[in-house]
């Protein structure tokens, strides 16, 4: 690992600055809000490896997080997210399959071990913060990182941009195309959020410009989604809004492929050589793939990805964790399961549905838990409503 005093010197600011948060603010919401802000800052861009401030910086906001799991106001009586515990237990069968098949290398088993204890950790994390304080939280952190992004493009565009695409603080068009697509979808799904018309706005502005094909399609899948549950539901002037806002979107989305410069519905495919080369593993080594990582060519989307690696049993339990995510969606409500569409719809473009190591996995599951059914209770005795009895007024106070 490659720690420099930089390094350690920033460090040192973040925890003084989570120092300054922990004393000053007690809300869960605060400490969410850190933990994916510094863990989405360590996104790694794809084709370069992690460094050791990266590391640093993962575990610093897993330890926030951590720190949010127990700080609890009041008691909630929530449910766990089982949309996430199939989806480990999926995901680890298919981690299984990769050490039994290529050996036990550390290049497989450290992240098993990573995905397993992130998926823990995220368990805790439904089960002790209350969902509006995670939702809160994601939305705040997704808010900040949309905006630097832009305003970083503005400022240094030879840094936040690759080839006139929006690539922001995280050095990849992708990446900031998922976060700003989550963005959406949380605006849409929380009118109660203070700031709810201010993170759509930046949010829809970076999507748009990052030209990210997989998050557009996530966010269009949705906002399908969303159009036909307001017709069945007969919400006409809602159903009218959301016309008028989708034709608006089409119109920029159209405006800006007309330039040179910036090709939204570009056609060429530039992911074509991971897919041919996992259908050569399809055709060589069905059952057992070449192995965790050792792919000479980039292969985005997570079932390809899988396949290629372990095979078809791997193939099988990335399938598995989609269905069983999307059937407990299902049950838990209309927004879990619109959460959950999007999420998946991005996941077979990108490679992160299964690895506990992305900043876009922690930030999916915590906006994924966010939209769970929970009640809440207060543990605090003296805040309980204590029920006043029916005292009927003397007839003699009575003014006449």
């Amino acid at each position: 690992m490659n720690l420099s005093f930089e390094a350690i010197l920033i460090g040192l600011v973040a925890l003084a600055a989570f120092a300054i948060f922990a004393v000053c603010v007690t809300s869960q919401k605060v400490y969410v809000a850190t933990a994916v802000s510094l863990y989405m800052l360590s996104q790694t861009p794809q084709g370069h490896t992690i460094s050791g401030l990266g590391i640093a910086t993962r575990a610093f906001a897993l330890a926030v997080l951590a720190t949010a799991c127990f700080l609890r106001p009041q008691a909630y009586t929530t449910r766990a997210s089982r949309a996430l515990l199939a989806t480990t237990i999926c995901g680890t069968g298919a981690y299984a399959v990769e050490i039994y098949n290529h050996g036990r290398s550390s290049s497989a088993i450290v992240p098993a071990v990573v995905y397993v204890l992130v998926g823990v950790l995220l368990l805790s994390a439904s089960r002790t913060i209350d969902a509006a304080q995670l939702r809160s939280g994601v939305a705040t952190a997704i808010a900040g990182a949309t905006g630097l992004s832009i305003l970083l493009a503005l400022v240094a565009p030879g840094t936040g941009l690759v080839a006139n695409r929006l690539a922001g603080i995280f050095r990849d068009a992708n990446s900031t195309g998922f976060f700003a697509g989550l963005g959406v979808v949380i605006s849409v799904i929380s009118p109660r959020l203070r700031f709810r018309n201010i993170l759509l706005g930046m949010s829809a502005i970076a999507l748009i410009w990052t030209a990210s094909r997989s998050a557009l399609l996530a966010v269009a899948v949705a906002a399908v989604l969303t159009g036909v549950r307001v017709l069945i539901t007969n919400e006409r002037k809602r159903a009218l809004k959301y016309a008028v806002a989708g034709i608006a979107c089409g119109a920029i989305i159209w405006a800006s492929t007309a330039r040179q410069n910036l090709l939204i519905l570009r056609t060429q495919n530039t992911r074509e050589p991971g897919i041919e080369y996992t259908m050569e593993i399809v055709r060589d080594r069905p059952w057992i793939g070449v192995g965790y990582g050792n792919n000479p060519v980039e292969i985005a989307s997570t079932p390809l990805r899988w396949l290629a690696q372990d095979g078809v049993p791997a193939l099988i339990a990335v399938m598995l964790a989609y269905l069983i995510a999307l059937i407990i969606s299902w049950r838990h409500g209309w927004t879990a399961f619109l959460v959950m569409t999007f999420g998946i719809t991005s996941s077979l473009f990108e490679g992160w549905y299964l690895a506990g190591g992305s900043g876009l996995f922690i930030a999916f599951w915590l906006a994924h838990t966010s939209t769970l059914r929970q009640p809440s209770t207060s543990a605090h005795p003296i805040s309980q409503e204590i029920p006043i009895p029916n005292v009927r007024r003397n007839s003699e106070f009575r003014t006449r």
